[in-house]
């Protein structure tokens, strides 16, 4: 055993190369540039680099305390390629300290040596674009942790500022921000990003900033500063006569760019509480709050198209669920969200990822039902390296699921094609073959820009993208708009629609649902013959089969799975019945978006839960209580 720890101590001496200590460098590596404290930019061939800064090159990993390049440990398998030479600043939690300290220097480094090099920079609440072009680079993309690796035939890396006063590396990164010299008269309170933080007296910092506003200060939002942030901010705040800031984070930059500027502190931030009337100082971007409140929306982000008509609440009362024997109203709890749509959204320089999740170029990320995710759950994870150019249509979803596509990428899609036939559109790579739907909506093959969802760390950068309202089969969500969905449903179905009368029952096959569902399905299928329902297996028909048998049928019963999304698409005044999975005793309705949804169509929603026992995912069901049910259906 002694003797295999020495020979694998051996084996990782060879496959690591500390570029500090060792006496001579690997051929992959080249010094470009020196100074009096050695190597200051190096090119590393054939290397694959990871957002924390481990680098492997021909096999070797390279470690570097002066480069910030960080030993190996266990890394994604997921490789994106670049074809020509590229630097990295790698830096994982990147702050104000961090951007003045070590990221800034390295590129006024990496501008000054390799004018116009593509870089690489780091994720952060304080974006890098301006400060890049600052340097005289040129931004190729954005590591965010946790990402894939990138794969380059060169790459370069600068050295990390030595600490030492005659280190040039900050002083010409400092050089670079100190032309304004210029002052005003005038005071500037700087944001920051704690937009609802309560202080000791129980004021929020919401009126603490119009405090400040009313006695004549400036109000600047520091995370909310378009591409580029900190250079831009430099040049508001270095006309200051009197620096306030919200809190010590701030300070680092408020020293570096006004050294000579007296700073305050307004208060500082003890607790923190949800504020929606104050969204400008926060990383996160509600779109659909905004929207319905008329606020400010961001830099770049602007309305192209909106409604004509009023959208009224809608009520659910005729919905009702079977629960403890008898059929109820459903429960008050029951989320009905009013419908933004359709609304189209125009997003300038959008980080898209493959969840559907959106970043503005300055970091914001946009959230709401509009971007297709749950709400405050955004993915942006991974490295910006593809790129369209073209502006493109959002219609991206999470999910393989075949409902998912059917109500959140189909309804979106018909919006956009309204909007502009000719839009390209970004598509997820679904489990299914969705050439049918695409077609449905006016979608040809020439248009569609596949995002995969197998590589969630790849995001694409897209110079406009074009966001438009859509359902969001979300538990707890959905939007609720009759106008627009049956001009929807109209269009998707087509002139030739059958005329509606079947009474069908939505089949699964497997008796035991070993895959989901319920576990004595048999029951289902025999009372569904018993009360004269047409047994149907979706499944075995071909999508416009679907489309066909949606249309037609004004009585649907089935457990719950992505089959019962088809009744959205179902004659208004259709009725709907699904057999769910609930814990026992639970006496809430479920709240899905069938209740809002199918309320607009001036549908009914019937749910039954008569549950022996089980989970949601896997549930057995009472023959007693479902016959019941269905006996006392009206």
């Amino acid at each position: 055993m002694t003797g295999y720890s020495r020979v694998q101590r051996l084996w990782n001496r060879l496959r690591n190369i500390d570029l500090d200590s060792a006496p001579t460098r690997p051929e992959a590596i080249t010094v470009l540039e020196s100074d009096e404290f050695g190597p200051l930019v190096i090119a590393i061939a054939n290397a694959r680099v990871f957002p924390d800064g481990s680098v492997n090159a021909d096999g070797r990993w390279i470690r570097s305390a002066k480069f910030g390049l960080s030993a190996p440990s266990q890394r994604s398998k997921a490789t994106i390629s670049v074809d020509t030479e590229c630097a990295v600043v790698p830096h994982l939690s990147l702050g104000q300290r961090d951007l003045v300290e070590s990221v800034g220097p390295r590129l006024a480094t990496l501008g000054r040596t390799r004018p116009g090099t593509p870089v690489f920079v780091p994720s952060t609440r304080h974006p890098l674009t301006q400060t890049v072009e600052l340097c005289s680079l040129t931004t190729a993309g954005v590591i965010i942790r946790r990402g894939s690796a990138l794969s380059t035939p060169v790459v370069l890396f600068a050295r990390l500022p030595v600490a030492d006063d005659r280190d040039g590396q900050q002083l010409r990164f400092a050089q670079l921000f100190h032309h304004r010299k210029e002052k005003s008269s005038g005071r500037v309170y700087l944001e920051s990003d704690a937009a609802a933080a309560t202080s000791k007296d129980g004021s929020s910092m919401v009126d603490v900033r119009f405090s400040h506003e009313q006695a004549g200060s400036t109000l600047v939002p520091a995370q909310r500063f378009r591409p580029g942030d900190i250079a831009g901010l430099a040049a508001v705040v270095s006309r200051a006569a009197e620096l306030v800031i919200e809190s010590e984070d701030v300070r680092t930059f408020a020293s570096f760019a006004l050294p000579t500027t007296p700073v305050t502190v307004a208060s500082p931030s003890l607790n923190r509480r949800r504020n929606p009337a104050r969204m400008t100082a926060t990383a996160r971007f509600e779109m659909d709050e905004a929207l319905r409140h008329e606020a400010k929306l961001p830099r770049g982000v602007e309305v192209l198209a909106q409604p004509d008509y009023d959208v009224t609440d809608t009520t659910v009362a005729k919905h009702r669920v079977f629960l403890n024997g008898k059929w109820r109203p459903q429960s008050h709890e029951v989320m009905v969200e009013r419908s933004l749509g359709p609304w189209i959204i125009s997003v300038k320089n959008a980080i898209v990822a493959p969840n559907g999740s959106v970043m503005l170029e300055d970091g914001t990320q946009l959230g709401g039902g509009y971007f297709g995710e749950i709400t405050n759950a955004p993915l942006i994870d991974g490295w910006v390296v593809d790129e369209t150019t073209r502006p493109s249509g959002l219609a991206i979803t999470k999910h393989h699921a075949f409902g998912h596509g059917l109500l959140q990428v189909a309804p979106r899609l018909d919006a956009l094609m309204q909007h502009d036939r000719a839009l390209d559109v970004l598509v997820p790579d679904f489990a299914w073959d969705d050439s049918a739907l695409l077609a449905r909506v006016g979608v040809v093959a020439s248009q569609v820009r596949r995002v995969s969802l197998q590589n969630q760390h790849h995001l694409v950068r897209v110079p406009e993208l074009i966001v438009s309202t859509h359902l969001h089969p979300e538990q707890y969500t959905a939007r609720a708009d009759p106008k627009w969905q049956a001009e929807f449903v109209s269009r998707f179905l087509g002139a030739s629609a059958p005329t509606p009368s079947r009474r069908v029952y939505f089949a699964r096959r497997g008796a035991t649902g070993e895959r989901g569902g319920c576990v004595n399905r048999h029951v289902l299928n025999d009372l569904a013959n018993e009360f004269d329902y047409e047994e149907v297996h979706p499944e075995l028909l071909s999508f416009d089969e679907q489309v066909e048998l949606a249309a037609s049928t004004v009585d649907a019963f089935g457990e719950r799975g992505s089959a019962l999304n088809w009744s959205l698409f179902m004659p208004s005044g259709s009725r709907t019945v699904v057999v769910n999975g609930k814990q026992i005793n639970r006496t809430s309705g479920h709240r899905t978006f069938h209740n809002p949804v199918l309320a607009a169509r001036g549908s009914q929603y019937l749910e039954i839960n008569a549950v022996l026992g089980g989970t949601h995912t896997f549930f057995e069901v009472d023959p007693v209580g479902v016959r019941r049910a269905l006996e006392r259906m009206s």
